[in-house]
């Protein structure tokens, strides 16, 4: 997932857009018919793509869930119905204790992304942890995980749980900022 993109470079438009492998979707604030032109020119000039257009206030697409409420982004994890919750990733070779650690540690990052609210992430939050609990690690594990994830980002706070929306929002500047700097 981490060639997961999403790009709000044209907010001069209040547009964005996301895109993975072969897949995209994107906001459009001008007319439908606009829309239509532009993508008829498209497909005129590469007949090869293909199209499945969905117009809507809100989509899943990949482990996203995205909605425009009253005109502001909202966003938060979503996950697949029809996968069994609460399930580790499959090891094969290496130490498993040591790798889902680090599963449990990345797995946070893309909740401080995707959820616009800290009552989602902190439910997100809860959700990877029980997914350990489920599947025999300790509460010891978990919550030394959890801290090293939060010392990590210098956000202490957030794990004492004193946290009001406004802080998770610095929170999450520092985190897109640390991981525009990765890049």
């Amino acid at each position: 997932m981490d060639n997961f993109l999403i790009d709000q470079s044209s907010t001069k438009q209040n547009e964005f857009y996301g895109r993975y492998q072969n897949q995209i979707f994107f906001t459009w604030n001008q007319s439908l018919n606009e829309l239509e032109q532009i993508l008829k020119s498209m497909k005129s000039e590469y007949h090869h793509l293909s199209f499945d257009i969905h117009i809507g206030k809100n989509l899943n697409y990949l482990d996203l869930y995205l909605e425009n409420r009253h005109g502001l982004l909202y966003s938060r994890v979503h996950h697949q119905p029809n996968q069994q919750p609460y399930t580790l990733p499959y090891i094969s070779k290496g130490n498993s204790i040591r790798k889902h650690s680090h599963w449990l540690r990345s797995s946070l990052k893309p909740a401080v992304r995707y959820c616009t609210t800290i009552e989602d992430f902190n439910q997100e939050r809860i959700y990877l942890e029980m997914t350990c609990l489920a599947n025999g690690y300790s509460v010891e594990f978990v919550q030394k995980h959890i801290e090293h994830f939060f010392t990590f980002f210098n956000a202490i706070l957030l794990q004492q749980w004193s946290l009001d929306q406004h802080s998770y929002e610095k929170f999450r500047h520092r985190l897109f900022n640390f991981m525009s700097e990765q890049r």
